[in-house]
């Protein structure tokens, strides 16, 4: 670890924690496929004390590996077709008009079978 310094004539004194996190994941496009679920941990260094001893000193270093009381929470869900088409212009104008043209056409079609008759 680049942040302890292991020499003799010093005394090293780290505590480590081990965070745990928690990964929750769509990997399809489908919307009612349930989240995936991955749990990992992280190791973070929580303190680090540097002490000056005799360069005779037995020890020159001790870590302390301890759980963390935080959890890290991480989320990723695929861009999928219904969020392209909102990002493209709105669903709602999108689907009127696809509505309008069917409706343009029933009701050209509707003329044109009252003019006939």
């Amino acid at each position: 670890m680049p942040l302890v310094p292991l020499k003799a004539g010093g005394f090293t004194d780290t505590g480590l924690r081990y965070r745990r996190n928690i990964w929750y994941r769509r990997d399809e496009w489908i919307p009612f496929i349930k989240l995936g679920v991955d749990r990992f941990y992280n190791i973070k260094q929580f303190n680090s004390d540097t002490l000056t001893v005799d360069d005779d000193f037995p020890i020159i270093a001790e870590m302390i590996v301890r759980m963390h009381v935080d959890a890290i929470k991480h989320s990723r869900i695929v861009y999928q077709f219904m969020d392209w088409l909102g990002s493209l212009g709105g669903i709602g104008s999108l689907l009127t008009k696809i509505l309008g043209s069917f409706v343009t056409i029933w009701v050209g079609l509707h003329a044109d079978v009252e003019t006939i008759k």
